[in-house]
């Protein structure tokens, strides 16, 4: 938990252009916790999230700099790490910083997450399944338990090549990622195999 002086830092970084966003980050019942970002020099990502009425949200945050508001909006990620001056240096922190972008500019009104077996996947239990399903999960699991694996960065002279698998609706995907030195990404996306049986979770 973050102290009550940056939650008030927060809120008022908010309250002017995403006023809704602001109440959320206010509201004693948020949960708000730094999100790790040692790539960064100046700015820090903080999420805030209630359970009772669940809601996740990440905002981008420096003092006397301007907030990010980042679910859903990748381009606004770019502009914070360009702000910072971000500069990778590392396998390690390129890595680090691909798969942040990834989660935290995600959209939440759908499913999106990555895995590193298909094991991670939530499918419904067999019982419910009909016969189609049931061969379905079967080949999947036959044709790509031992290709997905845990995200993987490669040094690519000054830039990075990250890969990783994840999981989007009822779709399985491979993810390309260039992650260059100064923080731009390009992505190329395969999908390995749609209408999987998953639980909406």
């Amino acid at each position: 938990m973050v102290t009550s002086d940056v939650r008030q830092r927060l809120y008022i970084a908010l309250e002017t252009t995403h006023p809704q966003q602001a109440e959320l980050v206010e509201n004693p019942s948020t949960q708000v916790e730094e999100y790790p970002t040692p790539f960064f020099q100046r700015y820090k990502i903080y999420s805030a999230q209630r359970y009772d009425y669940p809601r996740l949200l990440y905002v981008g945050f420096a003092p006397d700099l301007p907030a990010y508001l980042l679910p859903g909006h990748p381009q606004q990620f770019i502009a914070m790490a360009q702000a910072d001056g971000v500069n990778l240096t590392t396998a390690e922190h390129a890595l680090q910083y691909t798969l942040t972008y990834f989660e935290v500019t995600r959209s939440m009104s759908h499913l999106f997450y990555l895995i590193s077996n298909t094991a991670e996947l939530h499918f419904w239990p067999e019982e419910y399944m009909n016969d189609d399903e049931r061969q379905h999960k079967a080949a999947f699991e036959h044709n790509y338990g031992s290709i997905i694996t845990s995200p993987r960065v490669e040094t690519l002279g000054q830039d990075y090549q990250v890969s990783f698998y994840a999981r989007h609706k009822q779709a399985v995907e491979h993810h390309l990622v260039t992650t260059r030195s100064d923080g731009n990404i390009s992505n190329t996306v395969t999908i390995l195999e749609q209408n999987l049986p998953l639980l909406k979770r």
